[in-house]
């Protein structure tokens, strides 16, 4: 457990916070992202 070792001497990059300004274009982001298309073949769907 090389990471645990040195713990307490590493030093972590915070992690960076931002405020949306554009709420509209963030939510229709959010939308694109959250969709999946499936391809399946017949065969698959067949057994």
């Amino acid at each position: 457990m090389p990471n645990k070792h040195n713990a307490d001497r590493r030093h972590h990059i915070p992690k960076m916070s931002f405020q949306v300004q554009n709420w509209p274009e963030y939510e229709a982001g959010l939308r694109r992202r959250g969709s999946l298309t499936l391809w399946v073949e017949e065969d698959a769907l067949a057994q």
